[in-house]
C-alpha cells in the first residue's frame, strides 16, 4: 500500500483499492446501502475528489467514524484504544519527535522492553508501521484510535517551540493587559 503525502496536510490519501475494500466491508456489514455509496461517490466527484467516497459517507452522516475505525481494526486484527482518558507517560511520549508524530499522525502509547506501541487511526496504513520500525530500529506494534483523539494528544504534547512561544506570548499579553485594564493587541507587536 503506497502512501501519498499532501504538503501542509495531515491527511493520507486512500488509494482506490483501499476505498473499494472499505466500501465493500461497509456494505457487507450492513452499515451503508448501495444507494448511500452511490451518493457518496457522486458527492466525492462533485467536490473534485477532495474527499474520497469513504470520507463523504462520514460527512453525509451515513457512517460514524468510530464505528468505521472499529470495523477496520477488527478486519486487520488490531485492538482499539480510547485515548480520551489514557495517560501516556512522558518517557513514552519522548520516543517520537514532534516531526514524526505530525508527519505520520501517530502517537506512542506504551513501551515494553524493546517494543513501542503506537496509536494510529488507519489500520490499512501498514507502511507507517514499517517506516517507524526502520527509523527507530526497534519493534513497533500498533493499536487503533480515533483520529480526533490522536490529534488531541499531538496538540497537547507535541507543540512546536514556535507554537509554544506564540501561545505563551498570547496568554501573557491577554492576562497582562487584563490586569492593567487595557487592550491586549497594543502589547503585542
Amino acid at each position: 500500500i503506497a502512501q501519498v503525502l499532501i504538503p501542509n496536510s495531515r491527511r493520507r490519501v486512500i488509494l482506490a483499492s483501499d476505498t473499494e475494500y472499505i466500501l465493500s466491508l461497509l456494505s457487507e456489514y450492513g452499515m451503508v446501502t448501495p444507494e448511500q455509496i452511490a451518493e457518496a461517490r457522486q458527492a466525492s466527484e462533485d467536490c473534485g475528489g477532495e474527499f474520497d467516497p469513504v470520507d463523504m459517507l462520514k460527512k453525509l452522516g451515513y457512517v460514524n467514524g468510530r464505528d468505521l475505525t472499529a470495523l477496520l481494526a477488527q478486519q486487520y486484527g488490531m485492538e482499539m484504544l480510547d485515548l480520551s482518558g489514557y495517560e501516556i507517560p512522558d518517557e513514552v511520549l519522548a520516543e517520537l519527535t514532534s516531526d514524526i508524530v505530525q508527519h505520520y499522525n501517530v502517537v506512542p502509547v506504551m513501551k515494553h522492553d524493546d517494543v513501542l506501541t503506537i496509536a494510529m487511526s488507519d489500520p490499512t496504513d501498514l507502511e507507517t508501521i514499517d517506516s517507524l520500525r526502520y527509523y527507530l530500529n526497534k519493534n513497533v506494534d500498533a493499536v487503533i484510535a480515533p483520529m480526533e483523539q490522536i490529534q488531541a494528544v499531538i496538540d497537547r504534547n507535541y507543540r512546536t517551540a514556535a507554537e509554544s512561544v506564540e501561545g505563551f506570548i498570547e496568554d501573557l499579553g491577554v492576562e497582562g493587559m487584563e490586569e492593567m485594564g487595557g487592550d491586549s493587541t497594543s502589547m503585542i507587536g
